[in-house]
């Protein structure tokens, strides 16, 4: 609810609410810690900074990636308008693109089921595993 809200928050305490009435009106509203505790104006700030650093980090990142040489702007371009090119029609100032490999794109064609995601394969061997611990 804190990345959410994050500018909300801000503004409540840039009109000059203390964190610990900002953290109060949110318990009062429901809302508490992951362990059910109400939140607190130390909670609250905490939060805030971890916020605060991790989008600190991803610009960081982001930036640094960006000045790489060999990551081109392609790269960062959504995989539905990255497509593979034809090496005959290919611009001379375009190096290697990588394309799919035929099957792959015959699969694609012929709208088959997408792929499961890696966060769906995880599940799914962690079912099979409980399946061969399980106690008959």
């Amino acid at each position: 609810m804190v990345r959410a809200d994050l500018d909300a928050l801000v503004a409540l305490q840039a009109g000059g609410l203390t964190w610990n009435a900002i953290a109060a009106g949110l318990t009062a509203q429901g809302l508490t810690t992951a362990d059910g505790r109400p939140i607190t104006g130390r909670n609250l700030t905490g939060v805030i900074s971890s916020i605060r650093r991790q989008a600190q980090r991803g610009a960081t990142r982001d930036a640094e990636r960006k000045s790489r040489v060999d990551v081109r702007e392609e790269a960062a371009a959504t995989a539905s308008s990255v497509s593979a090119i034809p090496a005959a029609n290919a611009p001379a100032s375009a190096s290697f693109r990588p394309a799919l490999s035929p099957d792959l794109v015959a699969d694609a064609a012929a709208g088959s089921q997408p792929r499961p995601s890696d966060a769906e394969r995880r599940i799914a061997a962690f079912a099979r595993a409980r399946s061969l611990l399980k106690k008959d």
